[in-house]
């Protein structure tokens, strides 16, 4: 038996109604004998369109991308469909086919960049993470800069830092002579900056992440500046720790929180990350107390919500194992053998629940100390030094 979709039943008598449209307009043109080719172009592709539709609504993502390149074949030679190829592009963008996203993006940056310039409003820049970054509007700028963004975030998502960096140096180019464009060219300094990241050229990534900060701290009445700010304020910590430099990492993590809880809720995972780097800088520089207070604080806030962040993030609840391991450290290097044995047992149990096994290194560590914190406990079990 087959399933009924109303949101199917609805775009089928859409096609529905769009072929009998098509098939009296087809008979009026034969009728008069016109050459119409242009319009039959039209037609196929607003078919196709709805084919697409129907897939996308239907959860047919695999079908869906097949009838975008269709519609691309047809159009890619054809004069006036460059918003109609760019938004193609960004759907598959969307949906991870990054190399021929490019393809398409790559066809209309020659194109337009051998023409007329032609505006158009900018999309938002997809997905916020390290990779896809931000939800920044460009607001009523060139098509050529908004090609440029593009461009650089697909060779992002593709690892192909270096061509990257080359758009979004072009972007910036642009942007900076528009003095409104100063969250724009904050957000292309930090997709610079985690370029280089990346590059492993850590001095130059810093460089352009305190260039984000110079150019956006200003910006007070604008809140989109903050996730941009909380982002170059970590990678810049994340950096001085690379250095073994825990003070300076902490004052980041620290700054990073501050802005943060403007940003997110105080139980969103990105405050709880930062949480966290705050704690390891805390155990870096022997301030064991400080450390113990931090994560502690983190372990509740991810058991409190432990039920949605298993719905919206498995992978980061799995975390929690590591979390208790740490705590578990802080505890044993002060002796207190008795928390230290609960903070390991409840480590190896979060992890087994992940699939993680025994034979995995971090499982074995843990396991080593709480046989030595049982050791301790089984000579005295009321003895916490």
């Amino acid at each position: 038996m087959s399933h009924y979709s109303p949101v199917r039943e609805q775009l089928n008598e859409r096609m529905n109604n769009f072929m009998t449209d098509t098939n009296n307009q087809r008979k009026n043109r034969e009728g008069s004998g016109q050459r119409e080719t242009r319009e039959n172009l039209n037609s196929q592709v607003q078919k196709l369109q709805l084919e697409a539709d129907i897939y996308q609504e239907g959860g047919n993502i695999s079908d869906y991308i097949f009838t975008l390149e269709k519609i691309y074949q047809k159009i890619k030679n054809e004069r006036g469909f460059n918003k109609l190829q760019y938004e193609i592009a960004t759907q598959l963008q969307k949906y991870g086919s990054y190399e021929k996203s490019l393809l398409i993006l790559l066809a209309l940056y020659e194109v337009t960049s051998n023409s007329d310039s032609q505006t158009m409003k900018a999309r938002d820049i997809a997905q916020y993470s390290d990779k896809a970054l931000g939800d920044i509007k460009l607001g009523q700028t060139s098509f050529l800069i908004t090609l440029c963004i593009d461009i650089g975030n697909g060779y992002f998502s593709s690892g192909e830092f270096e061509k990257a960096l080359e758009y979004y140096s072009q972007a910036l180019k642009d942007l900076q002579a528009n003095d409104e464009c100063q969250l724009s060219c904050g957000q292309l300094y930090l997709n610079k900056g985690l370029c280089c990241l990346y590059l492993q050229d850590y001095s130059v990534a810093e460089r352009y992440f305190r260039k984000v900060i110079k150019t956006l701290v200003e910006r007070m009445q604008d809140p989109r500046k903050d996730k941009l700010l909380v982002i170059s304020y970590k990678k810049i910590a994340f950096i001085q720790e690379m250095c073994n430099e825990p003070n300076k990492a902490l004052m980041f993590y620290v700054k990073a929180l501050k802005v943060g809880l403007n940003a997110y809720q105080p139980d969103n995972l990105e405050i709880i990350d930062l949480h966290y780097h705050i704690c390891r800088c805390f155990f870096k520089l022997n301030k064991l107390k400080e450390g113990i207070n931090r994560l502690e604080k983190v372990i509740y806030m991810i058991n409190s919500r432990h039920e949605s962040f298993k719905q919206e993030s498995p992978v980061y609840l799995s975390r929690l194992g590591d979390y208790y391991a740490l705590l578990g450290n802080l505890y044993f290097t002060q002796r207190q053998f008795d928390f230290a044995q609960r903070c390991f047992e409840s480590s190896l149990k979060v992890w087994k629940e992940f699939g993680i096994q025994e034979a995995d290194l971090k499982c074995q560590k843990s396991l080593e100390f709480l046989k030595i914190c049982n050791s301790y406990l089984m000579q005295d079990p009321n003895k916490t030094e």
